[in-house]
């Protein structure tokens, strides 16, 4: 992602994006009964190289478990995005990530809290940037990572996460009807 890219976007514009995915996912959870937002599809392109079980793996990913991962990568990159703003260089390679896990979800109402509470920790981020964000200050990557020669500062880390968590789109509608199919048959 180019900086002229990055820099057309506003912190406003951040927050409308941001509390518009998030509206488009509760929206998609609530139209879901308990069963089919924990449903494990079955997904013949599942290949998931960093699952710590190595039956996980090529599972197919329920409702919850996306929401768990999307989640949690919007928060990293809202996280860095503060950093970046308040003009502190995070460690090339460090990540700032926490996925819960998402065999412990038992019900929508989780889900629901759980999207609840990433849209208030990703929204309070940004009000950490100061007034005049540094712009400038670029996060550096580690060599031989697909990002090394990105240039990605507070907006772009947003805009990363919010491309990653667009990127699941077409896997949360399949999901979900795919679960809607298999608990009404």
């Amino acid at each position: 992602m180019t900086l002229a890219f990055s820099n057309r976007y506003t912190i406003d514009d951040l927050r409308t994006t941001i509390s518009e995915n998030y509206d488009k996912l509760q929206t998609l959870v609530e139209s879901l009964s308990n069963e089919q937002v924990l449903y494990e599809p079955f997904d013949d392109e599942a290949n998931d190289p960093y699952a710590t079980q190595t039956e996980d793996r090529t599972i197919g990913w329920s409702i919850a478990h996306l929401v768990l991962h999307v989640t949690a990568s919007l928060e990293e990159s809202s996280a860095v995005s503060s950093l970046l703003a308040r003009n502190v260089s995070p460690e090339p390679g460090t990540r700032f990530r926490f996925e819960p896990k998402w065999r412990i979800i038992s019900d929508k109402a989780e889900v629901l809290h759980r999207l609840a509470e990433s849209r208030r920790m990703c929204l309070a981020y940004l009000d950490t940037w100061p007034d005049v964000p540094y712009l400038d200050n670029l996060r550096q990557y580690p060599e031989g990572s697909p990002l090394a020669k990105a240039e990605t500062n507070a907006i772009g880390s947003m805009l990363g996460g919010l491309r990653h968590w667009h990127n699941h789109t077409d896997q949360f509608n399949r999901v979900a009807e795919q679960a809607r199919t298999a608990t009404t048959a």
